[in-house]
């Protein structure tokens, strides 16, 4: 009899874990208006949810690192834009998820926030966004395209490392920290453009693009390299003589004596 009891108890925590919070029979998790934050681990783990669905008029400002890391049958989540802060690694190896809606009002994406998500492919990033943290979506196998809003300053190191789909990738103007490895072997990548202004860019930051034919850069300067660095990796040879490199007119033969630039036309057939 203890026994069932206990048994009963346990069914309730799983389908009610956290403040009237509960997994339908659709496996749809369903987070009242209420709920002001979701902390660290809250659900990871979970294989039973499918979905997740926060009540309209939500006042959830947090979710906690890594709140739904390895969450492996979870397709879909649009996040309310009343939430201003995502933790580390919130949705890391979800690799059911397909799609995400970032709310409106957030300004930084966090480290590792969808990295390994394999099936991604469709992302609505918020508007005001101006950070995009270390890893964000390296791995994601899937993603094709990203639009990046003109407000971003910041891309972290290895953001996009090998997404294998990834086809094209336009940064604006105002990104003025664009960090070494941040397109590093996306092997279908074709065409890439630069920041137009002269902001130093990281390191190798289209290492083992095997498939790049374009670099547009269109900052009337050459804009310098961290570590005396370049794009590709110096003894990759195929890589200067293969792809494009659009640069102003009138900039041209500034960057032909540039350290790291002028090895597009050293390296030229």
């Amino acid at each position: 009899m203890f026994s069932r009891l206990l048994l009963k108890v346990l069914l309730l925590l799983c389908v009610f874990p956290v403040r009237g919070q509960w997994v339908d029979a659709d496996s749809v998790l369903h987070i009242p208006a209420s709920v002001r934050s979701l902390s660290d681990f809250a659900y990871a783990g979970r294989n039973d949810i499918t979905e997740v669905h926060f009540e309209s008029g939500s006042k959830l400002t947090k979710i906690g690192d890594y709140a739904f890391w390895q969450c492996g049958s979870l397709r879909r989540v649009d996040f309310p834009s009343s939430v201003t802060h995502l933790g580390e690694g919130c949705l890391k190896e979800c690799g059911q998820l397909r799609r995400i809606g970032f709310p409106s009002g957030l300004a930084n994406l966090p480290r590792y926030c969808c990295a390994w998500d394999t099936l991604l492919t469709n992302v609505v990033l918020p508007p005001r966004l101006k950070d995009i943290g270390s890893h964000a979506f390296a791995y994601c196998a899937s993603l094709k395209t990203m639009s990046l809003p003109s407000t971003v300053t910041h891309v972290g190191s290895n953001v996009w490392s090998r997404c294998s789909s990834l086809e094209e990738m336009s940064f604006p103007k105002s990104v003025t920290e664009l960090e070494s490895y941040a397109l590093s072997d996306c092997i279908s990548l074709r065409r890439v453009v630069l920041p137009a202004n002269k902001s130093l860019l990281g390191e190798l930051i289209l290492s083992g693009c095997t498939a790049l034919e374009e670099v547009v850069e269109m900052s009337p300067v050459p804009p310098p390299f961290d570590c005396n660095s370049t794009l590709f990796e110096p003894d990759d040879t195929a890589a200067w003589t293969r792809c494009r490199l659009t640069v102003p007119p009138t900039a041209r033969s500034a960057y032909a004596r540039a350290p790291g630039w002028r090895l597009f036309f050293t390296s030229a057939p």
